[in-house]
């Protein structure tokens, strides 16, 4: 429960004078009895004609990281320090912006003439630049395209203000996981990913996103060229079929299967299997991927279960459409669905 201090001073016989600072998130208030000045109001001052107005005049200051500002209050007949309290409380408490960037406000509120004017201080969790990088995303298919680009260019961050998207964390672990796969040249590892809900539920979030690849940005722009030449190294002839064959025996000839030790990465790395002599059956999944695609073959990677473990292989569509399964880690394939299946291998 917030403590409310009303302190009362006489500046002048005629003027009472009070000024109130209300901090949120269960700080101290401190409120007195408004001053009334003859003063008249500045033109391109901030102004609210409603409750509904303050609020957004106030998530305007925030989105451009304005630490005081002050607005025109020309609505309320009387003093509107709970008002503006209650407002304050909607951003830190409702209000995505408010919650991911503000650690406080507090204000001072002054009677001038006709209108009363609030003066804020701002205290903000993150700084204008990092503010500064949040951009728009709208529904399932924005936060996606976020993601890839941000994984393409081994961004460690992301921060998105969302709209139209009420998916939790697995729902944002999967959908890094399918940006990750879709540009198997850029999957060099990934260790882990944290992500962090403003607030924990609802359409219209703040979500910060920290991806940990492991390695700075200069070694996974070494390892992408040193990746992208060996691609180019493997060539194959004939049908989507006939150079899925000739691609998965070519990496399973060259590379060796390691389970992974330990506690498994995110995601693993294309470039172990390809550049690094082996790796996991998802490394190679993904090594699978980057070859077809330079050859011009659609590929996917698939995860599912082999003799009901966790597996990760490929599917390759040919030109009919007609498709085929492939596991590189083990030199399997093309084969059809129903000769996956019967091999054990299981997905939804």
């Amino acid at each position: 429960m917030k403590r409310i201090l009303f302190c009362l001073s006489l500046t002048a016989a005629l003027l009472v004078s009070l000024s109130g600072c209300a901090p949120i998130l269960g700080r101290t208030y401190s409120v007195e009895a408004p001053h009334v000045s003859n003063a008249g109001a500045a033109e391109n001052a901030l102004s609210a004609d409603s409750f509904e107005s303050l609020v957004g005049a106030l998530l305007s200051c925030i989105a451009r990281h304005e630490e005081d500002c002050s607005i025109q209050l020309v609505w309320p007949e009387e003093d509107p320090t709970e008002l503006i309290r209650a407002a304050c409380e909607e951003i830190t408490e409702t209000e995505p912006l408010g919650i991911y960037a503000v650690e406080d406000i507090s204000f001072d509120v002054v009677r001038i003439v006709s209108y009363y004017e609030a003066a804020f201080t701002i205290r903000y969790l993150h700084t204008e630049e990092e503010m500064g990088t949040l951009r728009n995303a709208v529904g399932t298919y924005g936060v996606r395209q976020a993601l890839s680009e941000a994984l393409a260019a081994f961004r460690t961050t992301l921060t998105l203000n969302t709209t139209y998207y009420t998916g939790d964390r697995a729902a944002i672990e999967a959908l890094v996981r399918q940006a990750y796969e879709e540009q198997p040249m850029s999957a060099l590892g990934l260790q882990s990913v944290t992500v962090e809900f403003y607030p924990e539920e609802g359409s219209n979030r703040i979500l910060a996103l920290t991806f940990d690849y492991g390695q700075d940005t200069e070694a996974l722009a070494a390892r992408q060229a040193e990746l992208r030449a060996q691609v180019r190294s493997v060539t194959a002839e004939g049908s989507a079929a006939e150079k899925a064959r000739t691609l998965c025996q070519s990496l399973y000839g060259n590379a060796a299967y390691a389970a992974p030790e330990g506690t498994p990465p995110f995601c693993a790395s294309a470039w172990d299997a390809l550049c690094g002599g082996g790796g996991s059956d998802e490394s190679f999944a993904l090594a699978f991927a980057c070859l077809c695609r330079a050859q011009g073959i659609e590929c996917a990677v698939i995860r599912g279960t082999l003799g009901g473990t966790a597996w990760v292989w490929n599917a390759v569509t040919d030109a009919e459409g007609t498709v085929y399964h492939v596991d590189a880690a083990r030199g399997i394939g093309p084969e059809t669905e129903n000769q996956f299946k019967s091999a054990g291998y299981a997905w939804e």
